[in-house]
């Protein structure tokens, strides 16, 4: 089911900053959750239980270019996030635990530029995908394709 962001209620009994619980008549809402802009998507996401859980994507302004796509477990980016310029190029990939980037590899055209390193491996307290992730090559990182329901 594809809801539009005006019509999901969401409860946030933390005030933590995230979303809350996403409802939808009253229920735990699973399915895709889109806003539009000038009658053009420009974020969509995936629910899960009343949850964001998935991919996320956001697009640039009025068009169909992709701004970010990022990998959500409930309501925190946790995995890969990746950012583009105005005309869809990539400008950096990140690994990403509960909204934390520990690993950004900035590009100009489609060469690494730049790495910022933000975690100590040997800590033990990151999941097995985040650390799969963090052991990945520059180049493996920045070719990761998204799986998801998007």
């Amino acid at each position: 089911m594809k809801v539009h962001f005006k019509d999901i209620e969401n409860i946030n009994k933390e005030n933590d900053g995230s979303w809350g619980t996403f409802l939808y008549n009253g229920e735990k809402f699973t399915g895709e959750v889109y806003d539009t802009l000038d009658n053009k998507i420009n974020w969509i996401f995936d629910v899960k239980n009343g949850l964001q859980n998935g991919i996320e994507k956001t697009y640039q302004e009025g068009s169909d270019v992709l701004e970010q796509i990022t990998e959500n477990k409930d309501n925190m980016q946790f995995g890969v996030s990746k950012e583009f310029d105005e005309k869809g190029n990539l400008q950096s990939v990140s690994v990403v635990w509960n909204n934390k980037f520990l690993k950004t590899i900035f590009l100009r055209g489609s060469k690494p530029i730049k790495k910022e390193e933000s975690y100590d491996i040997y800590e033990g307290k990151y999941p097995e995908k985040i650390i799969r992730l963090l052991n990945l090559t520059d180049n493996d990182l920045i070719k990761y394709n998204f799986e998801g329901q998007l």
